[in-house]
């Protein structure tokens, strides 16, 4: 005689199992992708503040090194409004004016002297470069950076950077 036995074993999931599985996968899977992001938005804004204030501090030891290094300032020569432009009277003879001016077409920094070079990096956009002739002896440089990211508009940072030198005016 033959006998059949009825095993009653369970083979794989459930369906609602497996939809219960998938929901938890896929919360959890959300949750680290948006700590991720949080964490990316983060390093990107941190690198954004780093770069502006190192441009920065770059920026202004070039202005202090080249007005130390000068003649003095040539009033007739620089322009003191917005979009200003920085004319240094060279200290010798034998060496050429310095020249610190906004260049509106690449909202960069340019200095020239024997040749014509950026001071700020093209990631640094310059929103403006103003110079204050205040009457007396020293001449104030106010100048406005900001940064932005072209993929990502979290990483943008804005700044203002107000400097004062002390220089001897040259009509």
């Amino acid at each position: 005689m033959i006998m059949k036995m009825v095993v009653n074993e369970k083979r794989g999931f459930t369906l609602m199992e497996l939809t219960i599985y998938i929901a938890i996968i896929g919360i959890a899977l959300f949750a680290i992708i948006g700590v991720a992001i949080n964490l990316s938005d983060a390093f990107n804004k941190g690198s954004a503040i780093a770069e502006v204030e190192y441009s920065s501090r770059f920026f202004d030891s070039v202005m202090y090194k080249k007005i130390a290094e000068s003649g003095g300032i040539n009033i007739s020569d620089s322009i003191f409004s917005t979009n200003s432009r920085l004319s240094l009277l060279p200290a010798s003879t034998s060496s050429n004016p310095v020249i610190i001016f906004y260049d509106s077409s690449s909202k960069r920094l340019k200095i020239t002297e024997s040749t014509t070079q950026f001071l700020t990096p093209a990631s640094i956009i310059v929103n403006g470069f103003t110079l204050y002739n205040n009457g007396s002896s020293s001449v104030s440089i106010m100048l406005d950076l900001s940064v932005a990211s072209s993929n990502n508009v979290y990483s943008s940072f804005n700044k203002t950077y107000n400097y004062a030198y002390f220089v001897e005016k040259t009509p």
